[in-house]
């Protein structure tokens, strides 16, 4: 009997790839950032982007195996595992994670604006990543039906 909900790649790959695209994302608004505001590149900007790949990185990973993983397994035990399914769920497990991160380094929002724009971020992180690890793990937009057609 054919599993109909079983990715066309391995999960793996998706699990060791993806996470580095949340650090990157980060990396990358950063740069561009101080290139539109025309802040400059400091000397201290090498070691910022540094700072966020030593930690944005774990936390990445530890995120997609602790949280994505079992949110996979929980997809694929209701043959409901599509990235539509998997975004979603990351559009709200990524703000999740970024308010416990926050909060565990000391840095909680002060106030509702930069609550809602962490929030933000963390969706935007969760579903980017989420995208990724679809792609690299060939999971289907949609999932596939547990039954063949025309029964």
């Amino acid at each position: 009997m054919t599993d109909f909900v079983t990715p066309k790649r391995s999960l793996l790959l998706g699990a060791v790839l993806a996470p580095f695209v949340a650090p990157l994302i980060i990396a990358l608004w950063m740069v561009a950032q101080l290139t539109i505001t025309g802040g400059g590149w400091s000397p201290g900007g090498a070691q910022y982007l540094s700072l966020i790949f030593l930690v944005g990185t774990p936390v990445a990973f530890v995120t997609v195996w602790c949280a994505g993983l079992p949110l996979v397994a929980f997809l694929r035990s209701r043959n409901a595992l599509g990235s539509v399914a998997l975004c979603a769920s990351s559009l709200v497990l990524g703000p999740i994670v970024m308010l416990v991160f926050m909060t565990i380094i000391g840095g909680a929002p002060s106030s509702l604006a930069k609550y809602m724009s962490l929030l933000g971020v963390g969706a935007i992180l969760g579903l980017s990543v989420a995208m990724v690890f679809c792609l690299l793990s060939g999971i289907p937009l949609r999932p596939r039906s547990s039954t063949p057609t025309g029964k």
